[in-house]
């Protein structure tokens, strides 16, 4: 069985990461908007929502056109409020190449983010929790 393009870049982002990295794939049929990830370490945890797109953007991107899914809204939802909680949250917009990561309110800015190889998203995963 073939797995999508969205978790093919999950597990190739997750080969990169330290072995200290606890990394647990978020799954509740209970909690609608769960964000997809959750990273731990000695020094902290990040919810983290995965996307995936076929190729890198370059214009400015708002919030709610990164997904087009019924569930960005409540994963939208929930990853602000545990922002506000001072849970350290993101979403990794991911390509066949190259990912951007997408901080609070996680629009994409091409000015201040851009997309970058993997290693950028790993060291930012990284930076919260080791």
């Amino acid at each position: 069985m073939s797995q999508k393009p969205e978790t093919q870049f999950s597990n190739k982002l997750h080969r990169l990461l330290g072995r200290s990295v606890y990394v647990e794939k978020m799954s509740n049929a209970y909690r609608y908007g769960l964000p997809d990830f959750y990273y731990e370490g000695e020094s902290g945890i990040l919810w983290c929502e995965h996307k995936f797109i076929s190729k890198p953007w370059v214009t400015p991107v708002a919030a709610e056109d990164i997904c087009k899914t019924k569930s960005w809204i409540h994963q939208h939802r929930w990853l602000t409020r545990a922002h506000k909680n001072n849970q350290n949250t993101c979403v990794i917009v991911g390509t066949p190449k190259v990912a951007a990561v997408l901080r609070y309110p996680y629009n994409f800015d091409p000015q201040s983010q851009g997309f970058k190889p993997l290693s950028h998203a790993v060291n930012y995963i990284e930076s919260f929790v080791l």
